[in-house]
């Protein structure tokens, strides 16, 4: 009886130690993504990063793709970069959806929305004004 504990034991440490190795090796895009970060110089790209990592982790790591989230959200709109903010705020509202923070996560993803909004209207003022201008502006 004791031979057969013994080996009991040993296969719930052995899956116990699996299992944390397991875990540890579920993030290597995460992991390949931040060394990529730390290297990172121009602050859009570094931005950028910052939302694929967050996106990296939602499968995985809610509370440390938040984190990530909001490092991009505050980074993009202390650049005032729009594609990146519009990016970070929708992370941060799926990742107060995952919290169950519901009021949090629709306010984020419709200042995301209206960021989308906003974006299209500028383009297709660009897009009607580069079709007009070349017409009537000979140089």
């Amino acid at each position: 009886m004791d031979e057969r504990q013994n080996i009991k034991r040993f296969f719930c440490l052995a899956i116990i130690v699996l299992s944390f190795q397991l875990a540890k090796a579920q993030f290597p895009r995460a992991d390949s993504l931040i060394r990529l970060l730390d290297k990172e110089k121009n602050k859009t790209a570094r931005i950028d990063l910052l939302n694929r990592i967050a996106y990296a982790y939602y499968d995985h790591d809610d509370s440390a793709a938040l984190a990530y989230a909001m490092r991009a959200l505050n980074e993009a709109r202390s650049q005032r970069y729009t594609k990146g903010l519009k990016s970070a705020l929708t992370l941060v509202g799926i990742g107060h959806y995952s919290a169950g923070r519901y009021n949090q996560a629709l306010s984020y993803l419709r200042e995301s929305d209206r960021l989308v909004d906003q974006a299209l209207a500028n383009e297709m003022a660009y897009n009607a004004m580069s079709q007009y201008l070349p017409e009537h502006c000979a140089l």
